[in-house]
């Protein structure tokens, strides 16, 4: 349900000096991506968070600004909404002790995002093509993303919403809070310099 994958959202290219400033390769983690969820519900709209998300994104060929390809891994049992009875359900739905995970492989990158177009321009949108797995099913998606540039800095940012059912999952409603049959989910990848290179 989440994505992350948020973390998709980093699927970025250009050309090999361009890649280069892309930072690519990136290992993910909670200290550079994020991902979180809203669902409506009977009573209101229901807020989640997630943490330890892990993975890796990078180029497949420097040269060619569609050959992004990554993993993002997101445990279902870091899934949170502040609520211990809800969570207990969601984690029922999503049979977390058989699907522990949920996970985004990134695909490639549509065209028309790129470092030398954000040269001229502060931000820039573009889709992901990814390959989502919630609950042991797989499906593609298209995951719209806007990238913004902050000096050598690139903040990559998205939501995306997906109905339970595509993805087999039982209804997670009960009696007195009826859920949407849609959970959005917003994700995001900052994407900096290291350290080392910065200051060389």
């Amino acid at each position: 349900m989440l994505l992350s994958m948020a973390l998709a959202s980093v699927a970025l290219g250009g050309s090999s000096a361009a890649a280069q400033s892309w930072n690519l390769p990136v290992d993910v983690s909670d200290k550079n991506a994020k991902a979180g969820f809203e669902v409506d519900s009977t009573w209101h709209l229901i807020h989640g968070t997630t943490k330890n998300l892990s993975g890796r994104v990078w180029l497949e060929n420097e040269n060619d600004p569609s050959s992004v390809r990554g993993r993002i891994v997101i445990p279902v049992s870091a899934f949170d909404t502040d609520n211990s009875s809800r969570d207990s359900r969601m984690r029922e739905v999503l049979q977390a002790d058989k699907y522990a995970e949920v996970t985004v492989d990134i695909l490639s990158l549509a065209s028309g995002c790129s470092p030398a177009a954000l040269e001229s321009r502060p931000e820039c949108h573009s889709t992901v093509h990814a390959r989502l797995s919630i609950r042991g099913v797989v499906r593609e998606v298209t995951l719209p993303i806007l990238i913004k540039r902050s000096g050598e800095r690139y903040d990559v940012t998205g939501e995306v919403k997906i109905r339970w059912s595509d993805f087999g999952v039982e209804d997670p409603s009960i009696l007195v809070a009826r859920l949407a049959k849609e959970v959005k989910i917003d994700f995001g990848l900052a994407l900096s310099k290291p350290a080392n290179e910065a200051h060389s």
